[in-house]
């Protein structure tokens, strides 16, 4: 597993990194010519479970971002995200989780050392990243349908009653007038005085959850 990370780290790294790198390998006994870097298919074998892919991801793009890469648009994040086979929208909850990260780029700091040796709490952080993206990101990758017809999904007795409940004169304003000075005000009160705000501060994973639903 040790020669995957690195043929891994080998595809981003950066020309500053590269002694250091060096000397790593060959503590580990590993010769640099010995690495393909890349060998994505080798890396994913190497691990048998989609959470240390996303784990070794999160790793691989923390560290180009300590390195000023612009997530979104650099080569070697997308390098990343199709070497590793993830979805791209992991890239997104990186991006996301970025401004929490809990340690900021020291010119003193190797980048390579933080993320082979990362501290306590970028260690708790990105356990807690890929954690909460998991499900959402693996297992509930977001497909858009064009071109949906309401009758694809309806029940033939859910279209009959409401096209009857159409043709009723009337019915849309009274529907209308219920909800506006009926039953919305309570809900509002009722959800306003007995909940929690979710916003991108406050509870920022439900948040994401908002928006990705909307």
């Amino acid at each position: 597993m040790i020669r995957a990370i690195y043929t891994a780290i080998a595809a981003v790294i950066h020309s500053k990194d590269e002694d250091e790198f060096r000397k790593l390998l060959e503590a580990d006994g590993i010769r640099p010519n010995d690495l393909n870097k890349n060998d994505w298919k080798f890396v994913r074998s190497s691990f048998q479970q989609n959470e240390q892919l996303l784990l070794l991801g999160a790793y691989l793009l923390i560290y180009l971002h300590l390195r000023g890469c612009d997530l979104k648009n650099d080569v070697l994040s997308a390098s990343v995200i199709k070497g590793l086979g993830i979805p791209k929208s992991f890239t997104e909850y990186i991006e996301y989780y970025i401004p929490y990260l809990p340690i900021n780029p020291d010119p003193n700091t190797s980048c390579l050392y933080t993320i082979l040796n990362p501290p306590d709490e970028l260690a708790q952080w990105a356990e807690a990243v890929v954690y909460n993206t998991y499900k959402i990101v693996i297992t509930s990758e977001r497909t858009r349908i064009k071109n949906l017809n309401s009758n694809e999904y309806e029940h033939p007795l859910d279209r009959t009653m409401l096209a009857a409940l159409k043709d009723t004169a009337g019915f849309d304003i009274l529907a209308h007038k219920f909800h506006e000075f009926g039953i919305e005000p309570i809900l509002r009160i009722r959800c306003a005085g007995s909940n929690i705000k979710v916003t991108e501060k406050n509870f920022p994973e439900l948040h994401q959850m908002l928006r990705n639903a909307c």
